[in-house]
């Protein structure tokens, strides 16, 4: 555990992130629960834990300065990346998990219960079968679909208000301009430590 704190701190401090220490246990903790999980349950490739802290908790750490507003959603989770990293960091703002499969989700649910994330919450659902009473003021997603298919399938999630905020690698050019035209979009490259490929997130608003 010693050489994963050393390592999220110098990660840390290459993002220009300051964060106390016990919010920084609680992402070791995150990441001690993942490891475990992940021998059973399969939630992500990535099998190393010092490739999940770099890949996981640091890559999602980078949206940072780019977070808005008090309700955000996760869509396509999985094993809880951005959402969980964040609403750790975030303890003021509510995050809504979602992803359509139940190992996951249950994962997320004992997450939720040993740190004690009373912002989250965790809903087992594919995307378009949501509805919530009050709109979103950002959707997140890293690894869920393409942009396109992420825009069609948020439509009715996604009001004037909301930024919608894409992960995306090299191809996002590619993919955004496949989109409609009614839209105000933001590019801004990501730099998280030991990156190996172009990281950017997508920034999309309804033009009003």
């Amino acid at each position: 555990m010693h050489n994963l704190a050393d390592k999220l701190a110098a990660g840390l401090g290459s993002l220009d992130c300051i964060l106390d220490v016990p919010t920084q246990e609680r992402l070791l903790e995150y990441l001690d629960l993942l490891a475990k999980w992940n021998k059973a349950y399969n939630l992500t490739a990535v099998r190393d834990k010092e490739q999940m802290l770099t890949r996981h908790i640091l890559e999602s750490l980078t949206l940072i300065p780019y977070i808005y507003g008090t309700h955000i959603l996760d869509v396509g989770t999985g094993a809880g990346v951005p959402g969980i990293p964040l609403a750790i960091v975030f303890p003021d703002k509510n995050f809504y998990l979602v992803d359509s499969n139940s190992k996951k989700t249950r994962f997320l649910n004992q997450v939720k219960i040993e740190l004690k994330l009373s912002n989250v919450s965790v809903f087992h659902e594919r995307v378009e079968s949501l509805d919530f009473p009050f709109q979103m003021d950002q959707i997140l997603s890293r690894a869920f679909a393409d942009v396109a298919t992420t825009v069609k399938l948020l439509d009715d999630l996604w009001s004037s208000h909301t930024v919608l905020s894409l992960m995306k690698g090299p191809g996002v050019n590619e993919e955004l301009a496949m989109i409609p035209q009614n839209m105000d979009i933001n590019v801004i490259e990501l730099k998280a430590p030991e990156q190996t490929e172009f990281r950017c997130l997508a920034e999309l608003k309804h033009r009003i």
